[in-house]
């Protein structure tokens, strides 16, 4: 997902972020992304 989209889907829930907000937001989704990909690939190398 791109900054762009993420800005309109965040629009879309009726959330208006200053910049600084946004860069916060967007920092944690991308966490949140990298964990749950580490949690996947975790979960596919299990017996």
């Amino acid at each position: 997902m791109t900054e762009t989209a993420f800005r309109a889907r965040l629009a879309a829930m009726g959330l208006t972020l200053d910049d600084k907000a946004f860069a916060a937001a967007w920092a944690g989704a991308q966490h949140l992304r990298a964990e749950i990909a580490r949690v996947e690939k975790w979960l596919t190398t299990q017996p």
